[in-house]
């Protein structure tokens, strides 16, 4: 027993020695192969230098740097070239051209092409010479070179010493300089790293060594990874299948792409096992080709055909995305929407929302096919696919022709049926699947058709495009429909618009069409209108925001047709108050085109419009004003109090490069209207502007003349009635009728009225910046109306009215005088002062014959009053 156990210790040692005796040649020989490389590389670079000295490069030279390029650099491409121009010389030694021979097998035999490799030796084996002999022992010996297996070992053995090193993981192997070499060398590393894979127990080992043949990539390579993916073990074939992650990018790793490996690696694609193929597709999708994944999705299981479609989609998808192959995908998307069980066509449909589909036209059109189909879209928000929501982010240029607008209109049906059958309380409009639909149909609309001026659809499907505004997608056909609709189209969109309760559209066309619409057409457009103001008025809260502005919307819908009846369903919504505000009434009031008809007018005048900075609707009332005065409304004269309150604005003419001012107010009723008569309101106005009195008047700017159409009564109960409320325009517009009566008369009975009304009334007006009475006191006293001398008397104490009656005082009387002989303080012996002085000029000679005082008159013609009012005047 013990003799036993010691012959095996000494057997053992004896193998010791042996291995390191072994490993001590071993690093020896390597050493030596370095020392003759080296040598080869500078005896190659030495005749590189001699060959340039001496000019051309020399056949020897030339097959020279061929070997140093193999051996040093791993060149082989380019070595075989240069080893391949010395053997095809028919002038060089047959020696030197067998030597090139065995050059290029050893080329060959490194990337792969053995059979070639072969070839090149039995040429050379049948030469002459050293080179010969060495092709026939590589012949016999199976093509084996010791230097370059002593050199594949050497970096095995580095690189998989330590199965624990993360050096082994394939995103790390490209930092390896073992890893880089075994990859250079290609074809004949293959049979130690198939060793290498095969060792089930050092998973980390497999997945490097599968890694390497990767990028080997030669078909040796190809058929290890095929028999290793053979075995039953799961977790040793997800070992071998870990080893292509690395292998992107593409440009990076050519051999794996283009070789038999990738093949051999999607091997599991054909599987018997259900849950590797799908596992493959899940995990290692990168690795498969369109084709391929196409394929995939007929598997005869429903979740490998899943994730199928989920790999296309994470190809087609994200910033990495892949466009190639979308003519196939198509029918493909196409044939599974038909066919396939529920679950796949919904993971099928993810790849509608890609970038590549959107933008072929077939994959769009499909896409809103398959809208038609509840089981894909869902009937409510919650249940819409991920892919819509890529839709409603799309982009115009991505269409090259318009979708099919009967499509478009099947869609949009039947989204409509889903929101009257759904319980979703969210509106339609918030509904993704509603967005998805309303961008693409705007987007449709708006492609050009050839290289014409049009876009979208023909004009001749009109018919069905208005279809959709009932459907709510007014919005995204505006601009096509604003292109394309004729007048008789006009009130059909109206109706669909009010029926869908979009009112945008219909906004911006009735400007565009209003006058080339017919009576009867507007007709039924207000009808809409009046019915889609009816729905909005009903149950309206005023903290509503959205249906109050939509109601606002339609009513300026009415207000530009501008016919009685819609006309008069926005003065009932006016009256009713149903909107916070006046724009509504603002709106129709200062409408100039077309008028409001006359037998509404009444009730238009008295719509409160303010504020009013424009002064558009202060110019709309009092034309209605104008139009009610020339028809003689009896309506007129009890309106105008209350329009004086909420706001007038006379309208201009131009006349010979300035303004004359139209009737306005009370004038309307006074005078005669000369706006649409410009040459006799020029002739007027010069005639007025020649007479000194009236030169600076109103008058002398004013587009009318004299010609009351009321009667005195009317009259005097407007003027009452606008005297009581106060306004300034009131008492102006007056003084404006007033000047053009003549200064000294005569006066019709209507004047006569005017006169004695304003002159009782004046005191009553607001004085000017509140320092002196209205100007329309100068034209009453300067046309002595009836009651003058009362209303001076009345005031010529008031400071504020002293220097106006001065100025306009047409004669003393003495009544004045007596007046102003009973008050001694400051203001009446200032006033009396002047009224002596006037009375002293009127009394002189350069009065003429004219008597302002009676000749039996105490005060007539006395100077002594006059220096009695000086003396009063300086003892105060």
């Amino acid at each position: 027993m013990g003799l036993a156990v010691a012959g095996v210790v000494l057997a053992a040692a004896g193998a010791t020695a042996r291995a390191q005796d072994a490993k001590q040649q071993d690093s020896v020989l390597e050493e030596l192969i370095k020392q003759q490389l080296e040598d080869k590389k500078r005896a190659s670079e030495q005749a590189q230098k001699d060959g340039a000295k001496q000019g051309a490069e020399t056949p020897e030279q030339r097959l020279a740097r061929a070997k140093l390029l193999a051996e040093s650099e791993h060149d082989y491409e380019n070595a075989l070239a240069l080893a391949q121009k010395v053997e095809q010389d028919g002038k060089n030694p047959s020696d030197l051209r067998a030597q090139a021979l065995v050059v290029a097998s050893r080329c060959l035999n490194q990337i792969g092409r053995t059979e070639e490799a072969r070839t090149y030796l039995k040429r050379a084996a049948r030469m002459n010479g050293p080179a010969a002999d060495e092709a026939k022992r590589l012949l016999a010996g199976g093509l084996a070179d010791p230097q370059l297996e002593l050199r594949i070992a050497k970096a095995i053995e580095q690189l998989f010493g330590n199965v624990g090193d993360p050096i082994l993981k394939p995103s790390n192997l490209a930092s390896s300089q073992n890893a880089r070499d075994l990859i250079w060398v290609g074809a004949p590393a293959v049979p130690r790293l198939a060793k290498i894979l095969a060792d089930a127990d050092q998973l980390a080992s497999v997945t490097a060594a599968a890694c390497l043949l990767g990028n080997i990539g030669t078909p040796e390579a190809a058929v290890a990874i095929r028999e290793a993916l053979q075995r039953s073990d799961p977790l040793y074939r997800r070992a071998v299948i870990r080893g292509f992650e690395a292998m992107i990018p593409k440009e990076e790793h050519q051999k794996f792409w283009e070789g038999p490996v990738r093949e051999a690696a999607l091997s599991l694609l054909k599987d018997r096992d259900t849950g590797m193929r799908e596992s493959q597709l899940v995990e290692h999708q990168d690795l498969a080709t369109v084709g391929e994944l196409l394929e995939m999705t007929s598997d005869p299981e429903d979740k490998v055909r899943i994730a199928a479609w989920n790999a296309l989609y994470g190809r087609y998808s994200g910033h990495a995305r892949d466009s190639s192959g979308v003519d196939a995908i198509v029918p493909a998307l196409r044939r599974c929407m038909k066919e396939d069980h529920d679950p796949v066509r919904q993971a099928a449909c993810s790849l509608f929302w890609t970038e590549p589909i959107r933008r072929d036209a077939d994959g769009r059109e499909l896409a809103f096919e398959s809208m038609l189909d509840p089981v894909l879209t869902g009937a409510d928000l919650v249940n819409m696919p991920r892919w819509m929501s890529g839709y409603s982010a799309a982009n115009q240029t991505f269409l090259s022709r318009p979708i099919p607008i009967d499509l478009l209109v099947r869609v949009a049906q039947r989204f409509e049926q889903d929101a009257i059958a759904t319980a979703n309380p969210l509106p339609r409009l918030s509904r993704a699947s509603h967005n998805a639909l309303a961008m693409w149909i705007s987007n449709s609309s708006g492609i050009p058709i050839g290289s014409t001026e049009r876009y979208g659809w023909p004009a001749t499907e009109r018919a069905t495009v208005w279809t959709l505004l009932r459907l709510g997608y007014g919005d995204s056909v505006a601009a096509w429909t604003l292109s394309n609709a004729t007048a008789e189209d006009v009130p059909t969109i109206v109706e669909n618009c009010v029926e869908a309760g979009h009112s945008n559209l219909v906004l911006n066309l009735l400007p565009q069409r209003i006058k080339s619409l017919t009576g009867e057409q507007r007709e039924s457009i207000a009808r809409s209108l009046v019915r889609a103001t009816d729905a909005s008025r009903d149950g309206l809260v005023p903290t509503d925001k959205s249906r109050v502005a939509q109601l606002r919307a339609w009513c300026q819908a009415l207000v530009t047709v501008g016919v009685p009846y819609g006309d008069e369903a926005l003065i009932r919504i006016v009256e009713a108050s149903v909107l916070p505000g006046n724009r509504v009434a603002w709106d129709i009031v200062s409408r100039v085109t077309p008028e409001v008809d006359l037998r509404l007018l009444p009730r238009l005048v008295v719509l409160d419009t303010r504020p009013d900075s424009s002064n558009e609707a202060s110019l709309g009332r009092n034309a209605a004003l104008g139009r009610l005065a020339a028809a003689h409304s009896t309506d007129l004269p009890k309106l105008l109090a209350t329009c004086y309150g909420l706001g007038l604005w006379s309208s201009k003419v131009q006349m010979h490069g300035s303004d004359s001012s139209r009737p306005r107010g009370i004038a309307w009723m006074l005078t005669r209207d000369l706006g649409g008569d410009v040459e006799t309101a020029a002739r007027l106005r010069e005639e007025r502007r020649a007479i000194p009195a009236m030169r600076k008047s109103t008058a002398a700017n004013t587009a009318a003349e004299w010609g009351p159409t009321y009667s005195a009564a009317d009259v005097r109960g407007a003027l009452e009635d606008c005297a009581r409320s106060g306004g300034f325009d009131f008492w102006w517009d007056v003084k404006t009728a007033i000047d053009l009566l003549p200064i000294d008369g005569p006066f019709d009975p209507v004047a006569t009225t005017v006169l004695e009304i304003t002159t009782r009334l004046v005191a009553s007006a607001p004085l000017v910046n509140d320092k002196e009475p209205h100007q329309v006191v100068g034209s009453l006293l300067e046309r002595r109306a009836p009651g003058w001398e009362d209303l001076a008397v009345a005031n010529v104490l008031d400071a504020r009215w002293k220097d106006p009656i001065l100025k306009w005082l047409p004669e003393v009387t003495p009544g004045l005088l007596d007046r102003l002989a009973s008050v001694h303080d400051p203001i009446g012996i200032s006033m009396r002062r002047s009224i002596v002085g006037r009375l002293a000029d009127q009394v002189a000679p350069s009065c003429g014959q004219r008597r302002i005082v009676g000749a039996g008159d105490r005060h007539a013609g006395t100077l002594r009053e006059q220096r009695l009012c000086r003396r009063e005047s300086d003892a105060a």
